[in-house]
Order: structure tokens, then C-alpha cells, then sequence
């Protein structure tokens, strides 16, 4: 934490572009702190082809001067960011507390090399639930609704799926009408609410 680097002549933004990095899932630790003085702190975002994945900072207390490092501290990190090789990973490092931002250190690390997601897993729901799909560019999520086996003829998957029915929901991806790896499911189950006077969330 005693190297830095930060933008010169009255920026106030440091950007990042990774281009070309494997497609996966990918965690993100960002370090980012300057000094002396406690509030040369950093707030960080972050983008992945068009999701962002909100805003971080680093902590403005005493703590950042000495190990063991620790999230939120000198560092923030943005889990499960799926990357496609398609697109840009770009990282913006803002000014915080302070005038000026400070970027310390950066490390990617890749948790698997799926090419998509389908959140959430199977649950029980109340009402409707929404489900989330995220894809690399170049793959296409193709899904049934009954268990039954997906084609190249099937429909297509938003990025979100409105359910209001209990589901059996089948999604296999495909890249140029070939098959990406095994079919997924999951099973949504619509219960009925109960007049106990107890809270759902409860």
C-alpha cells in the first residue's frame, strides 16, 4: 500500500480496460487508497460489457495503513462478474473522500469458465418471480417451461423470465446452433399464501 498511481492535471477519474480476457466468472479485488491522511480513500465501479456492478470504496479509518488486508478496507471486490471475451472488463477509479483517487493494485481471479447464468436456483415462490439470465455474447439461451428437452427451435431467453405458475424451467445455451455443455434445470414451485398471520419473509 505505500505504491500508488493517480491521475495528474485535475482528473479526476482513473479508467481501465481489459479486452480479451477468458470468458467466465470472474471476482474482482481492487485496491485503492493513497497517504498520507485517511481519506485519500478510492471509490471504485465497475463494467462489464453493459452490466454495471455498482460502487465501492475504500474505508477512510486508520485501518488501511497496516496488514492483514481486508475487504473494505484497502481493498473492495465485486464477486461473480460474468466476462465475456467479447467485451470489455472497464474499471473506473473515482475520487472518494478526497480530491484525487489512488489505485494501489488490481487482481482478477476466474471461478469457472461458464459461459451464462440462470438465477435464481430452484425455490418456492409466492405471486410472481423474476428470473435473472446473463449470457456471453455469442451464445443464445434457448429454454422450455414443462421439462421438456430444448432445440435450436426453442424460444429464446430474455434476460428475465417472469414466472407466475409453478415451473419446470430447461435451458440449454448455444453457440452457431451448437450445444454448449449439458442442459440446466430449474424447478419453481408457486405456493399458495397461507392466512396465519405470519410473514412470508418470516
Amino acid at each position: 500500500m505505500a505504491l500508488y498511481v493517480y491521475p495528474l492535471g485535475g482528473t479526476q477519474r482513473i479508467t481501465l480496460t481489459a479486452t480479451n480476457l477468458p470468458t467466465g466468472f470472474y471476482d474482482a479485488y481492487l485496491y485503492g487508497h493513497g497517504g498520507p491522511g485517511d481519506g485519500y480513500n478510492t471509490a471504485f465501479s465497475l463494467t462489464s460489457g453493459s452490466v454495471l456492478h455498482g460502487t465501492r470504496s475504500t474505508t477512510t479509518n486508520t485501518g488501511w495503513q497496516a496488514p492483514p488486508w481486508a475487504e473494505g478496507r484497502q481493498y473492495v471486490r465485486f464477486t461473480n462478474v460474468l466476462v465475456s471475451r467479447h467485451d470489455p472488463l472497464v474499471i473506473h477509479a473515482d475520487r472518494d473522500a478526497q480530491y484525487i483517487p489512488s489505485l494501489n493494485a488490481i487482481q482478477l481471479v476466474r471461478r469457472t469458465a461458464d459461459r451464462f447464468l440462470v438465477f435464481p436456483n430452484s425455490l418456492t415462490f409466492r405471486g410472481l418471480l423474476e428470473v435473472v439470465s446473463m449470457t456471453d455474447t455469442g451464445v443464445v439461451l434457448r429454454h422450455s417451461l414443462d421439462g421438456s428437452r430444448v432445440t435450436t427451435n426453442s424460444l429464446a431467453l430474455g434476460s428475465i423470465l417472469t414466472l407466475t405458475d409453478t415451473t419446470r424451467l430447461i435451458v440449454q445455451a448455444f453457440e452457431s446452433d451448437i450445444p454448449l455443455g449439458d442442459p440446466i434445470q430449474r424447478d419453481y414451485v408457486l405456493v399458495p399464501p397461507f392466512d396465519d398471520e405470519i410473514s412470508w419473509d418470516w
